[in-house]
């Protein structure tokens, strides 16, 4: 406005329905572009914080370094290279709105999905995906340096403009940790957020168990006399 002090800026909405903490969802909300305001407390977000908080040193990028999140169009490969890395059971890849299951993704990209929907992009189930979880899978499985803080701070920074009800909240503990490092006061009333469980041999059979019933659903019903097993 001319003649008066310039404007804060827009602050965004998160309706969250998931089981993100109050202080959580209060961040959020008050996510205004790289800072949030919680009880009166600024929260400066980056991708440094998040490195700090976690303990996970960033990579040392110099200029023909590859490090996923992808700093250059070039450097990102082609989706048809991708699906031929990480599915078994091939899709055919139509548009961006191209989803991708987990029964289609070989039993190692498989594993290494659930492992990223607790640790990495955090989901309270599993959930077909598009190219950008594709990618981050073909990263990791065929050893790009991985510039973890910055996807994370790209994830959180994404659900900060997202009005959406049914988006769940990522990273609830996350930011609780970055909430109790910035001297944000906590009250006896808020909830505090756990971790998942652990991935272990148990998750590795129930995998299992996943990709053989996709495969023998897709198998015709034995007519009389046949086997019922799948060949």
């Amino acid at each position: 406005m001319a003649g008066g002090a310039a404007a804060p800026p827009k602050k965004r909405k998160v309706i969250d329905k998931g089981k993100s903490s109050n202080v959580d969802k209060r961040f959020y909300n008050d996510a205004a572009e790289k800072t949030s305001q919680v009880r009166d407390k600024v929260i400066d977000m980056s991708p440094d914080l998040i490195a700090k908080i976690l303990e996970v040193p960033r990579p040392l990028i110099s200029e023909n370094t590859i490090v996923y999140p992808y700093k250059k169009k070039e450097q990102v490969p082609e989706i048809g290279k991708v699906i031929d890395e990480i599915c078994d059971i091939p899709i055919v890849w139509v548009d961006k709105n191209t989803k991708i299951g987990q029964k289609n993704l070989g039993l190692s990209y498989r594993m290494l999905n659930r492992i990223i929907l607790c640790n990495i992009n955090p989901r309270g189930h599993i959930v077909d995906f598009g190219s950008d979880r594709a990618q981050l899978l073909y990263a990791i499985g065929t050893g790009v340096c991985i510039d973890l803080s910055f996807y994370i701070f790209n994830l959180i920074y994404n659900a900060s403009k997202v009005m959406d009800r049914r988006q769940n909240l990522p990273f609830p503990i996350l930011i609780t940790k970055i909430l109790r490092h910035s001297g944000v006061a906590f009250q006896p009333s808020d909830v505090v957020m756990h971790a998942m469980s652990l991935i272990n041999e148990g998750t590795l059979k129930k995998s299992l168990g996943q990709a053989e019933s996709s495969h023998c659903s897709n198998c015709a019903p034995p007519s009389s006399g046949q086997s019922e097993n799948c060949s």
